[in-house]
């Protein structure tokens, strides 16, 4: 099912974005959830995932803005 993303998705996408970027450094200071909550906040941006037998397996998104 391709779907918009929710607040849930935070754990899911982290891991997918993990396996892109193993190297990248593991925030724990509670950053991360707060910049989730700007993007899937934002204003002509539109986070969405691919679940596959409940799992999100693939994340796209899509950013417009006026002409």
């Amino acid at each position: 099912m391709f779907r918009e993303a929710r607040r849930g998705d935070l754990d899911a996408v982290l891991w997918l974005y993990r396996q892109l970027q193993p190297a990248d450094p593991v925030v724990q200071n509670g950053s991360v959830a707060e910049v989730f909550e700007q993007i899937l906040a934002a204003k002509g941006l539109h986070l969405f995932v691919l679940e596959e037998d409940g799992a999100v397996v693939a994340t796209t998104y899509l950013k417009s803005s006026p002409t």
